[in-house]
């Protein structure tokens, strides 16, 4: 062998990558031979690149060296420089992430290099945002702006990372919504709106033509706005003196409430108008009228329902322009009308220009056909069914952006569900469920004294349902939640997302005990009784909800 020739020549590698050298020798008698694998390979700045047997150089650092072939006396030389490291792969923290609008969420852009190294890149990188959902600064905070989903993508080096961004509007405290039987009993829960008083339909307030009883219903706004909480009135329930006839009379409690519409519409208008100006101001919502495509509530049509209701919007907002008027409340259950269907035609009938919000009832056993295999099945597809059918009604007929308030609902009597584990079970799952089906409202009925809902024992004390209900407060208020699915097994999950990091992921089985293994990422989970337990692995779980959490508070 005369000479060895190393090639590729004087090449530049970055730290981390590799490179095969080869060698070729020149022999006396003219011939020339790949000699790679039978030479001897070195560098003269090991620091610096380093060389397998077989000629595969790794580079290390920044810096220049010799690779060097040597078979016997014969040697052969190049020259290699090594740069920095380059960038090679790129990733955004967090991934996938659900915020509420108008909350934040600072994202990092992560950086893996030729030599194994990571480093944070957000400050470098280039940020944009696919949609105007949500925005994103040059250093990577994502607000959100609006409901809906937007894909942020960093670039960096030549190269992109995205994450996708769900946005929802944060569940207010005034989602809690609670009827209540005596403001005396004021629940021990932080309830974020009033609902209808107990005791306060016209049958009520005039007992004769033009005689108030006034007493009742101030005490319920009273409480209310001493405590901050907006109040609904709902019109409905015709005293017997304006009854159009005495066989459309039943007495629910102590008073004689009669179907409507009364014989005299006059009568109910010169009621609405001595309401509307004693609480001008202090009564925020008015609901048109209670359960109407309920033969015991309402005896005419839908047409009739949609012409008195637009008489009182129209007196409603005379006097007090601020106050909000809510539609008719369509009930659920066996004796009625289809109630998406009477919605439907109250709608058509002109009911959305009289009206700022939406209203309907949620109680079991109502649709479609009127069945549930138990109560609590209830409270899980079938209600999401029912929101669904509410939901494209309203949104089909002049109702679309407008608040949607289910104003009354529950388990119904305490008779159906007499097991005080699945009532915790059926009114968190109700607020849940319908939460994350896009309604604004939820008036739980009631907080107790009715025998309907119960959730506290006057004189005893609060129930399973009434802890699960404050547990469940502090599970939403001031979260997003994305629409709630169901798998094969009957296993629910709903994603949960704050602005400050926090994701949450609420899980429970419809029939029964289940192992849950999608735990990743979660540190520690809280169940309806307010225990908090560390998660090794899959969880157990049941038919009462719990909420997996990636922080310990939020």
């Amino acid at each position: 062998m005369l000479s060895l020739q190393v090639a590729p020549a004087n090449p530049s590698l970055s730290a981390g990558s590799s490179l095969q050298f080869s060698a070729t020798g020149t022999y006396s008698d003219g011939t020339i031979q790949d000699v790679t694998s039978s030479v001897l390979w070195s560098t003269d700045s090991p620091a610096v690149a380093s060389i397998s047997s077989v000629g595969v150089a790794s580079a290390l650092v920044a810096g220049t060296t010799n690779v060097i072939a040597t078979y016997g006396s014969v040697t052969g030389t190049t020259s290699l420089a090594v740069t920095a490291p380059v960038l090679v792969s790129l990733s955004i923290t967090p991934g996938t992430y659900l915020l509420p609008i108008a909350a934040s969420v600072q994202l990092h852009a992560l950086g893996t290099y030729s030599d194994g190294s990571m480093q944070e890149i957000t400050a470098s990188a280039t940020w944009s945002s696919s949609s105007g959902a949500a925005t994103v600064s040059s250093g990577g905070l994502v607000t959100a702006v609006s409901a809906g989903a937007a894909t942020i993508t960093a670039t960096a080096g030549g190269l992109t990372a995205t994450t996708a961004i769900t946005s929802g509007t944060a569940i207010p405290a005034s989602y809690f919504g609670m009827h209540i039987q005596n403001v005396s009993n004021w629940p021990s829960a932080n309830i974020g709106a009033l609902a209808k008083g107990i005791g306060t339909s016209w049958n009520y307030m005039e007992p004769s033509p033009g005689v108030y009883k006034w007493a009742l219903l101030d005490g319920y706004v009273n409480a209310a706005l001493s405590r901050n909480i907006d109040v609904v009135h709902t019109f409905y329930g015709v005293p017997q003196w304006a009854a159009s006839a005495t066989a459309n009379c039943q007495t629910p409690a102590t008073t004689v409430q009669c179907s409507g519409p009364p014989a005299n519409p006059q009568d109910l208008y010169d009621y609405v108008t001595q309401v509307v100006t004693r609480y001008v101001g202090r009564i925020k919502y008015y609901e048109l009228w209670n359960e109407p495509n309920n033969t015991k509530s309402w005896k005419r049509t839908v047409a009739a329902m949609a012409t008195q209701s637009q008489a009182v919007y129209n007196i409603i907002k005379s006097i007090d322009p601020n106050a909000l008027v809510i539609t008719p409340g369509a009930a659920t259950g066996a004796d009625n009308p289809t109630q998406s269907g009477w919605m439907r035609m109250y709608l058509l009938d002109g009911g959305a220009s009289f009206a700022d919000v939406s209203s309907w009832h949620a109680y079991p056993k109502v649709f479609p056909t009127n069945t549930c295999p138990q109560t609590l099945d209830c409270a899980g597809s079938l209600l999401v069914s029912q929101a669904a059918a509410m939901t494209s009604v309203l949104n089909s007929n002049g109702m679309a952006g407008k608040p949607v308030f289910v104003t009354e609902g529950g388990w119904g009597q305490d008779v159906t569900l007499p097991d005080f584990t699945q009532e915790a079970a059926y009114v968190s799952r109700w607020h849940i469920l319908l939460a994350s089906s896009g309604v604004t409202r939820a008036y739980w009925y009631a907080w107790g004294g009715t025998n309907w809902g119960t959730m506290f024992d006057p004189g005893i004390s609060i129930r399973p349902s009434g802890t699960a209900y404050e547990q469940l407060e502090n599970w939403l208020t001031g979260a997003a939640v994305t629409p709630c699915s169901v798998g094969l097994d009957g296993t629910w999950t709903c994603s949960i997302g704050r602005g400050n990091g926090y994701q949450a992921l609420i899980v429970w089985n419809s029939s029964g005990t289940a192992s849950f293994p999608g735990t990743a990422g979660y540190i520690q989970y809280r169940d309806l009784s307010g225990n908090i337990t560390t998660v090794n692995g899959p969880v157990t779980i049941g038919t009462q909800p719990i909420i997996l959490e990636n922080m310990i508070s939020h």
